[in-house]
């Protein structure tokens, strides 16, 4: 793609079920699995940046997901997506950020991988 520049490249845990929004489920468990998806993509975001010797994301971004499931079965997109927000908002913190920044977001479906794995690529848009 011309004009983009790669700035980061995150790898985040596969979403706990429970951060769909069609899972049941008390509001407790729901809050301890936002709890540590928010840290979980702030502590990844903080592997790729370190405010004391990288300079602030600015301007707008691309963010490029691939989805990469735990098994074959079907997953909705949405509710993966809508799974990932805490996730998300942990990476924005830790890289300073705000995912208002973010204006254009690609997703591609790549092979299963045990476990599961979401990889989260920012680009620069110029």
């Amino acid at each position: 793609m011309t004009g983009t520049q790669i700035i980061k490249h995150i790898t985040l845990p596969w979403p706990n079920r429970r951060l769909s929004p069609n899972s049941p489920g008390n509001w407790q468990s729901k809050l301890t699995a936002r709890q540590q998806a928010r840290n979980d993509g702030y502590l990844e975001a903080r592997l790729v940046y370190d405010p004391a010797d990288d300079n602030p994301l600015s301007g707008e971004l691309q963010v490029r997901y691939t989805l990469r499931p735990p098994t074959r079965r079907h997953y909705d997109q949405d509710n993966v997506l809508a799974g990932l927000k805490s996730h998300i908002d942990g990476v924005c913190q830790g890289l300073g950020i705000d995912d208002q920044q973010f204006r254009r977001t690609v997703i591609e479906w790549a092979d299963p991988l045990k476990g599961g794995r979401v990889e989260m690529e920012i680009r620069e848009l110029s």
